[in-house]
């Protein structure tokens, strides 16, 4: 196994086709932002910045130890940030883990590789999917296949989560950003101008306290599974 490996994410907006005029133009501009976000916050986990590639596509590169689903998490709420409740888009991903063949580049653009393509391929199976979608596959030679099997079962057990909270909770988004930042209720409550019982129901009703550490115990593990080549060889002969 190599330790030449990297994440490569590839993300697309769902149905985008039919996103048009304003709402379409404030999608780019939120989408760019967010990338842009992303690029200042992660920089210590960031290989090659983020970018629009082509349309509503985008793409980028990742050290094997950033946190996946925290950045994921970040360019799903980040784009739907200011979005009216009713019209919340969703986003699918396809993450590839593998090497690069070509020189690093500042921005994710312009290089080749396994990580890209197994990104690729990834994105193409997260088409075959309703709505928000985050699949990952891994070249042979970086990761065990009941590895692979773990993280995709963590990822898709995570989207499910998104899009109830994007079909059945839609209201619970409003207050999502908030509660990142570790705002207390009554503060959230304040801020948009309802009661705290209100913002409590919303909560409750998103298992927003299960979620959230179910996420960060996912982050954790798929660092583990995205560890050293010595410690998949230990497992793998277990």
């Amino acid at each position: 196994m190599t330790s030449n490996r990297y994440l490569a994410i590839i993300g697309d907006i769902v149905d985008s086709k039919k996103i048009t005029g304003e709402q379409r133009k404030h999608l780019q501009y939120r989408l760019e932002e967010t990338l842009d976000s992303v690029n200042q916050l992660y920089t210590d986990y960031i290989v090659s910045d983020f970018l629009i590639t082509l349309g509503d596509e985008f793409q980028g590169l990742l050290r094997p130890n950033a946190p996946l689903y925290e950045i994921i998490s970040h360019v799903v709420e980040g784009i739907n940030a200011e979005q009216d409740k009713d019209k919340l888009v969703e986003v699918r991903f396809g993450v590839g883990l593998g090497r690069i063949l070509t020189d690093i580049k500042k921005v994710a653009l312009g290089m080749d590789g396994p990580a890209f393509h197994y990104a690729r391929i990834a994105l193409d199976i997260g088409h075959s999917k309703k709505g928000h979608a985050i699949v990952f596959r891994g070249e042979p030679s970086t990761i065990l296949e009941q590895d692979e099997t773990t993280i995709n079962t963590l990822l898709g057990l995570l989207a499910v989560t998104r899009k109830f909270w994007i079909h059945k909770a839609s209201k619970f988004n409003e207050i999502l950003p908030y509660l990142r930042e570790n705002k207390n209720q009554s503060d959230i409550a304040n801020l948009l101008k309802c009661t705290q019982p209100s913002v409590s129901k919303q909560v409750a009703s998103a298992y927003w306290n299960d979620i959230k550490e179910l996420e960060s115990t996912v982050d954790s593990l798929i660092k583990m599974y995205l560890d050293t080549p010595k410690s998949r060889e230990e497992r793998k002969k277990k």
